[in-house]
């Protein structure tokens, strides 16, 4: 895709009770320039969903990259292990310019397993 609501993970594993963080960027590798317009983050883990917030960018020239928000929530302790947690990067009116990744929620998943 020419154009794209991306997100930086800091990594891919993730347990309850930590904090999660990830930074948006947007990616416009296509030769027209960008109108404004708004983005909007969330993660979503089995019933449990919650908005990390809404990103509303500046017009973007063509062949350039933008960094935007750094998002971030304490994961619940009480969340069920073994469920993916998925991370939305909607791009407003723009469907086909958003992003949903796939990351493991489990307990010894971070980063002093």
């Amino acid at each position: 895709r020419p154009v794209l609501a991306s997100l930086a993970n800091q990594r891919f594993a993730w347990e309850p009770g930590e904090l999660f963080q990830s930074t948006l960027w947007l990616l416009n590798d296509s030769p027209e320039a960008l109108e404004a317009g708004t983005i909007h983050v969330r993660i979503e883990i089995g019933e449990y969903r919650v908005s990390l917030g809404r990103w509303i960018h500046e017009p973007l020239a063509p062949w350039s990259n933008r960094k935007g928000l750094t998002v971030s929530a304490m994961l619940p302790a009480d969340l069920p292990v073994g469920q993916p947690l998925l991370v939305h990067a909607e791009y407003e009116g723009r469907r086909e310019w958003s992003s949903v990744y796939r990351l493991l929620l489990g307990r010894g998943a971070g980063p002093t397993a």
